[in-house]
C-alpha cells in the first residue's frame, strides 16, 4: 500500500505491524485534498462475510489518523477496506457508521496498481525526449487516461460503501 500510494503522488504512513497490532494498514495523504486510511484484509478467504471485527477495527482508523495529528481535520479522510470478500455481516451493515466505510476487492485494488504502473511505463518511455513544460502536460493526460489522476482514485476508492454489501449473497 505504501509503494502505490507514493506512485499514485500521495505521502504516506505505515504504522509497524509487529508492535500495533489493530493499527491502519496504510493511509495515503494527497496534500489538503484528501486522505484515504486503509484496512486489508486480504489474507481472508472470499467465501465468509467481512466480520463484525474487521468492521470495528477499520471504523477506527480515522479517529487514530487524526489523533496522532497525520492530517488535520480539514482534511477528508476515508476509510477502506480491501478485501477479497463480497459482503459483510449483517449486525455490521445496519450500523451508522457503515455509511462511512468504503469497500474495494483485492481485484480492484490489484488493477489500480496495474494501471498506475503502465502509466509510469508510458512516461518513463517520454521522459527524456520531452521538456518540463510537455512532460508535465504528458503525465496528466497520461494519469487520467489509465484513471489514476487523484479524483479519479476517490472515485474508484470510493464507488462502494461497505453497508451496501450486506444485499450481496
Amino acid at each position: 500500500m505504501q509503494i502505490l500510494g507514493r506512485m499514485l503522488g500521495a505521502k504516506t504512513h505505515k504504522w509497524d505491524d509487529n508492535k500495533d497490532r489493530g493499527a491502519p494498514d496504510g493511509l495515503w495523504i494527497f496534500g489538503s485534498w484528501c486522505a484515504f486510511v486503509f484496512e486489508a484484509k486480504t489474507e481472508k478467504k472470499p467465501e465468509n462475510n467481512i466480520s463484525l471485527g474487521d468492521f470495528r477495527q477499520a471504523s477506527t482508523h480515522e479517529d487514530r489518523v487524526r489523533a496522532e495529528h497525520l492530517i488535520t481535520k480539514s482534511i477528508p479522510c476515508f476509510t477502506i477496506i480491501i478485501s477479497p470478500k463480497k459482503a459483510i455481516v449483517q449486525e455490521a451493515a445496519i450500523l451508522d457508521s457503515a455509511n462511512n466505510i468504503f469497500y474495494i476487492s483485492h481485484d480492484e485494488i490489484t488493477k489500480l496498481s496495474l494501471d498506475c504502473a503502465e502509466a509510469l511505463d508510458k512516461i518513463r518511455s517520454i521522459a527524456s525526449s520531452s521538456s518540463s513544460e510537455v512532460l508535465t502536460e504528458k503525465i496528466l493526460q497520461e494519469y487520467k487516461e489509465r484513471n489514476v489522476c487523484a479524483e479519479s482514485i476517490k472515485n474508484r476508492l470510493t464507488a462502494t460503501k461497505l453497508k451496501d454489501l450486506a444485499d450481496v449473497k
